[in-house]
């Protein structure tokens, strides 16, 4: 008996308070045996179902549940059957948890509990005309009071469902069906038949969030959170660092519970407030572990933040989630957030994968066809990249996006893989495009992206222009491309001294270059030719100690070896006119 009972408290361990005082009770008195303690008995295992349910340990009850089924397999057991849906259900294993209220409902098809929670699987399963017909079976049973009060079943059943879940449920699924105005009318009614009941307000939240309505969500989401009694963090908490207070939201909260947070982060998130956001999804995510859209956020602000491997490793429990999409892409967009973060990762061959992936999903995803073509460029399949990046920016693609709508990073990819393909008309086209809108460009990387587009105009000789966009550049970020390409473009222009002054500020970045010291010399030699013989004399000795500078660090440089013999040359030359000039003073 006592190796029995060990074997359960290894199973079953979260019974552990349970347990305790029957264990006590064999060892102290042994006389007393399996006439108190009987494990093929069929209302501990019902006890135990009922216990475990509503403690939240769902695995632990669906074993209990289906043990006391089988040991009365002919017996009417409504309420253990229901249970089993219910913790089926809290598990997304939405179709066997329809299987189980099937049963219910075979034996009492007017079963409101029944087909209350049918109908919340066959949402999780997409399967909305079948929910909705489960909703309304249902609405007209609890809206019939007198046949709801005297059905013994539901009055027996752990948990009676209030008409406000009812209502709210059916509005989630309108509102999946994108019929915005009837879903919202049937959270107004959920709320009169209980002002309390938060998961209403967070519906109404979510539509406004569909339709950017972004202040007036943020106040129903907030009335949501308050109706749970959770106070906000202000600053960002890790799942270890999660306070005392919402740790025991999370404890009290159910896991359908977890849209509340879900969708006040979104709106946090469309209102920019990140780190906000990142919060809510987080308690969505410890309220409901198997999440997939809150987890799914949260990849997307990891990325943006690059954490790239969290952003994966939150993408991959999202794809063993619970699969339950609605105001995302879906599936594919889980896969776009993973490609991108297999980007930062610098796994092309991954990211490629993953882009493809949610293309195959979503063929006209034009973030997803941006990340193939990034994934391609990198991996230096120029052509490959540019068909892939045209079926975005193409005029002709079924999901061309101009460049000012909000997507200007597909056309700055554009305009790079042109480059790279020597195609520097049609670059500097996308390059011009994508600076109509640069503020929907990765605001890190922006001034990569005005170097990138100088590079392109310096190539054309459009330097003028190309001066216009290194600036931008360097006030987005000091670098030494920035400061070394202005230096050139301004030497181009022939403002020689502003182009020494910049040469000097790409020296502090990258001390004792050859191409710069290469450049500032043969800029002080432009110098000293327009200066009078006695101020030349000392340019040009500047000139010359910086160009044998460049080469004592790198002897074979040729420009550097032709300028070097130009520089003697200019310094002879005036070192002439200076003599003649001396010679007509005498004269």
């Amino acid at each position: 008996m006592m190796k029995k009972i060990v074997r359960l408290l290894i199973v079953t361990s979260g019974t552990f308070a349970f347990l305790v005082n029957i264990i006590g009770g064999v060892s102290l008195a042994k006389e007393t045996k399996s006439a108190e303690f009987n494990f093929n008995k069929y209302d501990f295992w019902v006890e135990k179902c009922r216990f475990l349910k509503n403690d939240k340990q769902y695995s632990e009850a669906l074993i209990a549940c289906e043990q006391a089924i089988s040991l009365k397999p002919k017996k009417d057991n409504i309420q253990l059957w229901l249970a089993r849906g219910d913790a089926l259900l809290q598990l997304s294993q939405y179709r066997e948890a329809v299987i189980s209220y099937n049963w219910v409902l075979k034996q009492d098809k007017k079963n409101v509990p029944a087909l209350v929670q049918k109908c919340s699987a066959l949402l999780g399963l997409g399967n909305y005309e079948d929910a909705l017909q489960s909703c309304d079976l249902a609405l007209e049973r609890k809206e019939n009071k007198k046949n709801w009060e005297n059905i013994k079943q539901v009055k027996n059943y752990w948990g009676n469902v209030p008409l406000a879940k009812v209502l709210y449920i059916k509005g989630s699924i309108l509102r999946r069906q994108t019929e915005y105005e009837q879903a919202t009318k049937y959270f107004d009614n959920a709320l009169k038949q209980d002002n309390n009941f938060a998961l209403a307000y967070a519906g109404k939240c979510g539509v406004l969030v569909d339709h950017k309505k972004y202040k007036e969500a943020s106040q129903l989401c907030k009335a949501a959170v308050t109706k749970f009694e959770n106070p906000q963090a202000k600053d960002e908490l890790t799942d270890e660092q999660t306070d005392e207070s919402v740790k025991k939201t999370i404890n009290t909260a159910d896991a359908s519970d977890a849209i509340i947070w879900y969708e006040t982060g979104r709106v946090k998130q469309k209102l920019n407030k990140q780190t906000e956001a990142f919060n809510n999804f987080n308690i969505a995510i410890q309220v409901n572990p198997r999440y997939s859209q809150a987890l799914a956020r949260k990849s997307e602000i990891l990325n943006k933040r690059e954490r790239y491997q969290e952003a994966l490793d939150n993408c991959d429990r999202a794809l063993k989630g619970d699969k339950k999409w609605s105001d995302t892409r879906g599936l594919a967009y889980v896969w776009y957030q993973r490609s991108a973060a297999l980007l930062g990762l610098q796994k092309y061959e991954e990211a490629l994968a993953s882009s493809e992936n949610a293309i195959a999903i979503e063929p006209t995803y034009a973030e997803a066809w941006n990340n193939k073509a990034v994934s391609l460029w990198n991996l230096g399949q120029y052509e490959a990249a540019e068909k892939a990046i045209e079926f975005v920016v193409d005029k002709e693609s079924p999901i061309y996006i101009k460049a000012n709508d909000s997507y200007a990073q597909a056309h700055a990819n554009y305009g790079r893989i042109l480059s790279s393909l020597k195609k520097d008309e049609k670059a500097n086209e996308a390059y011009k495009g994508a600076s109509v809108n640069t503020q929907s460009l990765h605001q890190k990387s922006l001034y990569i992206f005005w170097l990138n587009k100088a590079a392109v105009e310096m190539r054309l000789n459009k330097y003028k222009t190309a001066l216009v966009s290194v600036n931008w550049s360097i006030m987005q970020k000091h670098s030494f491309a920035g400061f070394y390409n202005q230096a050139i473009i301004l030497s181009k222009l022939g403002k020689y001294k502003e182009a020494i002054k910049s040469f000097d500020k790409a020296n502090e970045f990258l001390p004792d270059n050859y191409l710069v010291l290469t450049g500032k010399a043969i800029a002080l030699m432009n110098v000293g030719k327009l200066e009078s013989y006695k101020n030349a004399q000392k340019t040009f000795q500047d000139a010359l100690k910086t160009i044998d500078r460049a080469l004592a660090i790198n002897s074979s440089f040729q420009l550097a070896i032709e300028n070097r013999q130009n520089l003697i040359k200019e310094m002879e030359k005036k070192v002439d006119r200076g003599v003649k000039v001396r010679n007509s003073t005498k004269n």
